[in-house]
């Protein structure tokens, strides 16, 4: 109940969050993404979030074994998101967010090994690409790699 009463607040906060994009200004020149795309996209992003919240809200409550699991991922993540904030300047952004990612994957694919190293290694040069397109500076680390 809480998660379609939570699901209905963020779908009203989203919907109020695209009007009010629509009053941005529109992108001038060569620029592709301006600033009135990206917000907007965030809204439709967070109406979907909020839609599949309250969809899966009506699916059969999970047992007690799996709450308490949760909970433990909810930990780990937690200390991955304080350590990714703490080393992210000493080893730079694709070291941090590659360590972060395989500890989040990790605690939610347990025995996955294989697949999970190659979703962090992928995501984490994929953001730098896309990041880097952006032309947005990132911490270098110790080893001199973003």
């Amino acid at each position: 109940m809480a998660d379609r009463i939570i699901s209905i607040l963020i779908l009203i906060f989203s919907i109020c969050y695209i009007v009010a994009t629509m009053k941005l200004p529109k992108s001038t020149g060569a620029i592709i993404i301006g600033p009135k795309d990206f917000p907007f996209f965030v809204g439709i992003l967070l109406t979907l979030s909020s839609l599949a919240l309250f969809l899966s809200s009506f699916k059969k409550r999970a047992k007690r074994e799996q709450s308490t699991a949760r909970k433990g991922n909810i930990f780990v993540i937690t200390l991955a998101i304080i350590g990714y904030i703490l080393v992210l300047r000493f080893t730079g952004y694709i070291l941090a967010t590659f360590l972060f990612l395989i500890s989040v994957l990790m605690a939610w694919n347990k025995g996955k090994v294989y697949l999970n190293v190659a979703i962090a290694v992928s995501s984490a040069v994929a953001a730098y690409f896309l990041i880097n397109t952006l032309q947005v500076s990132l911490p270098e680390g110790i080893f001199g790699l973003p």
